[in-house]
């Protein structure tokens, strides 16, 4: 019995709370953190061909589309998260994102995996990223979100999924798309996004808690090269 199969069938239902998107107050949630993290990291061309990998219900999707974006795909694995999807952007199909992506070159401009790569295996996270090197244009980005393994509490996020197969620090991450052949990486904390009165105070007592954690990494090891230690962070790198 295929686990990956079970799970991935049922996980709306039995994984997820997701309320749609007729619950308008939480898409302009879920749009308000995003347009926080990756609002610089977009195209400027509203006609840019964009495939979100694991789009999940649609989320991002459905925030894309709330900025003019109208050049939009998704494929996911669970046919419950594409019907969820389907809601914001039809263009959406249930696949796998290795073997969409197969054979597709040069043929978009931005590629988005968020909770992605922590469901594959070594040799998937591998393929995926070589996948999605030949499928963007010279200058196209791809935009990652996947589990801290270098976070304090990293493990409550790696190991909160049975579906979760991989860790990686942003180090590691970017040594992986690196090899790929991807350049100008740069990955950043998942932190509170400053959204409302509660996060922003979240915010300010989280910059005074990573202070702590600063300390810690320039007393043992001398300090280091991505200071990032939400549960969480967000990585792009660009195809040359």
């Amino acid at each position: 019995m295929s686990y990956r199969k079970v799970i991935y069938d049922n996980y709306v239902s039995l994984w997820t709370n997701h309320k749609g998107f007729s619950d308008e107050t939480a898409l302009r949630e879920y749009g308000r953190v995003y347009e926080f993290y990756m609002k610089d990291l977009l195209p400027e061309n509203k006609n840019a061909a964009i495939l979100d990998v694991g789009c999940g219900g649609g989320k991002c999707l459905a925030w894309l589309a709330t900025k003019g974006y109208v050049n939009l795909r998704g494929v996911d694995l669970s046919p419950e998260q594409v019907a969820v999807a389907k809601q914001a952007v039809s263009n959406v199909i249930i696949g796998d994102g290795i073997e969409f992506l197969t054979d597709r070159k040069n043929e978009f401009d931005l590629i988005i995996a968020l909770d992605v790569i922590e469901h594959l295996t070594k040799e998937e996270v591998f393929e995926l990223l070589y996948r999605c090197h030949e499928a963007l244009r010279p200058g196209g980005r791809l935009i990652m979100q996947t589990p801290n393994a270098a976070a304090p509490m990293g493990p409550s996020i790696q190991f909160g999924d049975f579906t979760h197969e991989v860790g990686l620090t942003p180090s590691c991450l970017e040594n992986l798309v690196r090899v790929v052949g991807f350049t100008d990486y740069r990955a950043r904390e998942c932190g509170p996004a400053p959204v409302a009165t509660p996060a922003v105070l979240r915010l300010v007592l989280w910059r005074l808690i990573r202070c702590i954690f600063l300390l810690y990494d320039l007393i043992e090891v001398g300090g280091s090269r991505h200071p990032i230690y939400t549960r969480v962070f967000l990585a792009m790198a660009v195809r040359k």
